[in-house]
């Protein structure tokens, strides 16, 4: 609660590879949606097990809420369309990735990795176990490589980084690759997702360095910036930034001019 008081605590499940578990939890439709192994809805309030949906396929990305026809659903990582209301799967195949999470915008669902496609969910036939269809409108091939980043979104373009640092600007109404640049970040690989604040994008990779960017079909990088190593992703809030970098948690913010 707001005075730091545990309300509940849960034993959800062990992740059963090596590398462990990053997918988030996501809330939906007043449940607490949680994917380690099978995916399950939790009431926030209590912890208690609402549903839980068996043989969804373990994925690192996020599963990303969407309404379809009036009713909220779920999209996995792995593509797989699960309904909120009881857990019952109810479309397959919008997309498959393997580390990223995918992204909706407007109605349109993206899964970027090292390679794409964006897809509009739609009402199947009413009396199918796939009540939930998908519209395929393009395919993309971005540079090859491993995509542990999830993109982003602004104007029109996605951005996306793989593992190598490989930066790229996608049409997101086409698919086409406008652009494809390697930042200055360093050897380490890229685990954080591209992020967007204040009109501008900031990737960074292990190396504890930081690119800001501005954004555009021809995007210029501004600055890189420097920190100790991390992995995880910035979060951005009343003019601070916050990162858990390997030894710290950092609040960044703008001097008073």
């Amino acid at each position: 609660d707001m005075a730091g008081e545990r309300k509940w605590v849960k034993y959800i499940a062990k992740s059963k590879h090596q590398e462990g578990h990053a997918a988030s939890s996501v809330l939906c439709d007043g449940k607490l949606l949680i994917h380690i192994t099978n995916l399950r809805a939790h009431d926030p309030l209590t912890g208690e097990l609402i549903w839980e949906s068996p043989g969804q396929p373990r994925s690192w990305g996020t599963p990303c809420p969407a309404v379809v026809n009036g009713t909220n659903v779920v999209v996995t990582g792995r593509g797989r369309i699960v309904r909120v209301s009881d857990g019952q799967q109810v479309g397959v195949e919008a997309g498959k990735l393997e580390y990223a999470s995918p992204l909706l915008i407007d109605g349109i669902m993206y899964f970027i990795e090292a390679g794409g496609q964006a897809v509009r969910l739609v009402a199947g036939a009413p009396d199918s176990t796939n009540s939930v269809a998908v519209e395929k409108l393009w395919t993309t091939q971005p540079k090859k490589d491993r995509y542990y980043a999830s993109p982003q979104l602004l104007d029109g373009l996605i951005y996306t980084m793989h593992q190598k640092n490989w930066f790229s600007a996608i049409d997101a109404g086409t698919g086409e690759v406008v652009k494809g640049e390697k930042l200055a970040l360093g050897d380490k690989d890229a685990y954080t997702s591209v992020t967007l604040a204040g009109g501008l994008l900031f990737a960074g990779n292990e190396s504890g360095k930081m690119a800001v960017i501005q954004p555009g079909r021809e995007f210029k990088v501004l600055a890189v910036n420097t920190l100790d190593k991390f992995r995880s992703t910035p979060v951005f809030e009343g003019g601070r930034m916050y990162l858990r970098t390997y030894q710290f948690l950092y609040c960044i913010g703008v001097k008073n001019q």
